[in-house]
């Protein structure tokens, strides 16, 4: 019996002293950006790469919308395709880098300044109009590459439709 008491008193004190996982690293608010530019790599899609290049200031309200919140969310191992990145400046010159990392569905993963972290909240896998989704990673490297030839309505409908994914 006391060995049993011992047990679950240990057991007790090692649950307990555990410390809450720290926070994500935060996005910068959109009016905070004054610049954001982007890279993104083929490899998955089997489409060029795309250089870097700067993201007109109109869609990165919504990019960063579709980013958030993030979450402390480890990957996997097999989960470390990185598809692309974001550098969003602030006001103040410091950048938080974004790297996007493929997954076939689900909400976006990615990391936040070297963090591990995924988009929280509602996924559906299927838009309200029925379509099927599609990983939302795939869709923002989609959405960058919209944006990088200049096609503003297809950028807009590829951050609606992952905004439909998230349930907004």
């Amino acid at each position: 019996m006391r060995a049993l008491g011992f047990a679950v008193m240990l057991g007790l004190t090692v649950g307990c002293s555990s410390a809450p996982p720290e926070p994500p690293p935060l996005l910068p608010p959109a009016a905070e950006v004054v610049k954001a530019t982007a890279m993104v790599f083929g490899t998955v899609s089997q489409q060029p790469d795309l250089p870097e290049f700067e993201i007109p200031a109109e869609f990165v309200p919504g990019l960063l919308r579709v980013l958030s919140p993030p979450e402390r969310f480890e990957h996997l191992a097999g989960d470390r395709e990185v598809i692309g990145w974001v550098h969003f400046t602030r006001r103040d010159g410091r950048v938080a880098v974004v790297e996007l990392v493929y997954y076939a569905h689900g909400s976006v993963r990615y990391t936040l300044d070297g963090v591990a972290c995924r988009r929280t909240g509602e996924y559906s896998e299927r838009t309200p109009d029925g379509d099927v989704s599609i990983s939302e990673a795939s869709s923002i490297e989609s959405f960058l590459r919209a944006v990088r030839r200049g096609d503003g309505p297809k950028a807009r409908l590829l951050l609606a439709r992952i905004d439909a994914a998230a349930g907004r």
